[in-house]
């Protein structure tokens, strides 16, 4: 994803609370939505999302207090 047009970097974070379900979230940042949307259409992309989904994976709700940067991806 780091290669497609839009995209400005990723973050890694790690939870402070070591009983937290998701231990780890990566957020990603891109220029527009638009970006994004182009990016996430990749067929490769569809693919990984689909199996993510189909594992019945829970998204991550996002809360900066429970959460610190452990890595920056430029």
């Amino acid at each position: 994803m780091s290669k497609k047009p839009g995209f400005i970097d990723t973050k890694l974070h790690r939870a402070r609370a070591s009983d937290g379900r998701f231990q780890l979230v990566n957020v990603a940042h891109w220029e527009s939505q638009e970006a994004w949307e182009a990016a996430t259409a990749d067929p490769g992309f569809a693919s990984r999302a689909d199996a993510a989904r189909e594992s019945k994976e829970t998204p991550a709700t996002p809360n900066p207090g429970l959460y610190d940067v452990v890595v920056t991806f430029p």
